[in-house]
């Protein structure tokens, strides 16, 4: 009986503070590190590639006026699945914009 009290009292606990931390998440802007950053030029197209441990991209992208072609092609150092690439876009210090 005490044990079922316990787990009642972790879970009502985790119930309250759950909320509070996803708000508090949600509120702390992401940043991306300096060095995954990568400054748009006007024309192209510009070309380029970006490393990680497991993944290799070829980047093309062309910036006119109010509008980015972007094309990327993976070369996987492992098998994947499935892969998802995301383009975010950050301010001078690096923190993602809406």
């Amino acid at each position: 009986m005490r044990s079922k009290r316990i787990i009642w009292a972790a879970l009502k606990s985790s119930l309250v503070f759950l909320p509070i931390l996803l708000i508090a998440c949600a509120s702390t802007p992401r940043s991306v590190a300096k060095d995954d950053r990568l400054s748009l030029r006007e024309g192209g197209p510009h070309t380029g590639t970006w490393e990680s441990s497991s993944i290799s991209l070829d980047y093309q992208y062309s910036k006119q006026a109010g509008a980015i072609q972007l094309r990327v092609s993976p070369r996987a150092k492992s098998q994947f699945v499935k892969l998802t690439v995301w383009a975010l876009f950050v301010d001078a210090k690096g923190t993602v914009l809406d």
